[in-house]
């Protein structure tokens, strides 16, 4: 796969003294919508993960792999 990601883990941080985090159980990865190619750097849906940009993507561009939503869960 030719594809950009980022890794999303929701915390809480509750209290500074004594430190007390919250994690959320189920994180979740999220790819760009196309594949990842350095000839067209403009290319936004190359280079950008976030689910508003990803979701203007153009669907019938050919890409390696395809993932549902762009998003992989836990």
């Amino acid at each position: 796969m030719n594809r950009k990601f980022d890794l999303r883990q929701w915390v809480l941080v509750t209290e500074w003294n004594p430190l007390t985090i919250w994690l959320y159980a189920e994180p979740y990865v999220r790819f760009s919508a196309s594949d990842f190619n350095l000839t067209d750097i403009s290319d936004k849906f190359v280079h950008l993960c976030n689910n508003a940009v990803s979701a203007k993507a153009d669907k019938s561009k050919p890409t390696t792999h395809v993932i549902e939503g762009n998003m992989w869960f836990h």
